[in-house]
């Protein structure tokens, strides 16, 4: 069971778009993360108690959020957009 898991509830190209807005340092030093310039709908859900795989179980919480992502160059499936999200960093 992983502790959490978040769910961005906004469309691709929303989130996509987060990689040309305010750039900020990544939790691990890199400098390849970007802030939404707002917040997003966001479902954060945590695990419970003692639960194990397989019977996971979770809290879930409805959020407003900036996201921070992690962004790397586009591959050839990826366009039109020049940087791709590839993970969460934070929320804040």
């Amino acid at each position: 069971c992983k502790p959490v898991n978040t769910f961005v509830h906004e469309s691709l190209a929303d989130v996509q778009a987060v990689c040309s807005q305010i750039n900020v340092n990544c939790k691990n030093g890199q400098t390849n993360c970007y802030q939404s310039n707002s917040t997003m709908h966001i479902t954060d859900c945590r695990q419970t108690g003692s639960s194990k795989y397989p019977n996971c179980a979770y809290k879930a919480s409805q959020q407003e959020k900036h996201i921070i992502v992690a962004c790397e160059p586009e591959t050839a499936w990826e366009p039109p957009y020049p940087w791709t999200p590839v993970t969460k960093d934070k929320l804040i």
